[in-house]
This record gives C-alpha cells, structure tokens and sequence, in this order.
C-alpha cells in the first residue's frame, strides 16, 4: 500500500514533468546534464552518458539518475540506459 505522503510526491512530480519543470538532485544534476560514473567499486565505472530521467526515491532518500551512456567499456556501450544513484555519478561541464 502507498502511503499519502508517497502518493503526494508521485502526484508532484508528475505535475512537474507535465508543466516542463525539471527535477533537480541534491548535486544539481537534471535532465540533459552530462555525468560520469565515478564508482571505482561498480562495473560500470568511467561512463559517461546524458541524464534522461532524475526520480525521487521513497521517502525522500535521494535521486536514481537516469543516463544514456555516449562511450564504450568492458560492461557498457553507447545508447545503453544505466540507473545510478546521485553519490556515484559526478556532473561533467
């Protein structure tokens, strides 16, 4: 069962989305930044994609970031959708 206050944030953010408002992470990354996986312990280390999607978690524990991966490596390649949490990626100029 989804508790009210979940349904109010589902409700938000799917009123943000709709107007064109961009959710934005604790670092400040968003829709259409560019990020790099800075995860030395994940097998997707060193990729780097755009951000497509930045959700909230449950109870207000952070952001899973949505990227398309632009390079190649030993577990990733170009247009593959990876999802990370906000502390493994670093926002790229």
């Amino acid at each position: 069962m989804i508790s009210d206050g979940r349904k109010v944030k589902i409700a938000l953010r799917s009123l943000q989305r709709a107007m064109g408002m961009d959710v934005t992470s604790y670092k400040g990354i968003k829709v259409g930044d560019k990020v790099k996986d800075i995860n030395e312990q994940c097998m997707h280390f060193g990729s780097i994609g755009v951000v497509t999607e930045v959700e909230t978690l449950p109870e207000n524990s952070g952001y899973l970031i949505h990227y398309t991966v632009e390079n190649d490596g030993p577990s990733y390649s170009p247009g593959m959708t990876l999802k990370k949490t906000e502390d493994q990626l670093e926002k790229l100029q």
